[in-house]
């Protein structure tokens, strides 16, 4: 297996950009609504050995959340007030203000959202982490 975070076997969809641990994911599930009510085709999740979509997939962030892979952080994103659970994937450099900036990856409201940000919302997280302080 490749991380002891992972599980042998994950789940995707076709044209899914993520794995997952399970079919209940709140994110799945919530997803595959949206894509039904916009009448786009849902694929049906497929059970799969991870070694098959490691590298070409990123974990699902709410079923994965202390899995960073290469290269990638841990972190706290703070969005609306609330910190989030998060993946920083790259810094950008700075900012004309002279401020960090990153490429990082959250999940609220059921939803994996990617984003860039500058350091001010942005915490490092230690796996297992529950709390930001």
């Amino acid at each position: 297996m490749a991380n002891s975070v992972l599980v042998e076997r994950v789940v995707v969809t076709r044209g899914g950009l993520v794995f997952r641990r399970s079919t209940r994911c709140a994110a799945l599930v919530e997803g595959q609504r949206k894509a039904r009510w916009r009448g786009d085709e849902v694929g049906d999740p497929e059970n799969v050995p991870i070694d098959r979509v490691l590298y070409d997939r990123a974990p699902c962030i709410n079923c994965f959340p202390d899995y960073a892979g290469p290269g990638a952080k841990l972190c706290w994103v703070l969005q609306s007030g609330v910190w989030h659970k998060g993946l920083l994937k790259r810094w950008r450099g700075r900012n004309s203000v002279g401020l960090w900036e990153a490429d990082v990856v959250y999940a609220a409201d059921h939803t994996q959202r990617t984003l860039v940000l500058d350091e001010r919302f942005l915490r490092p997280r230690d796996p297992n982490e529950q709390t930001s302080t």
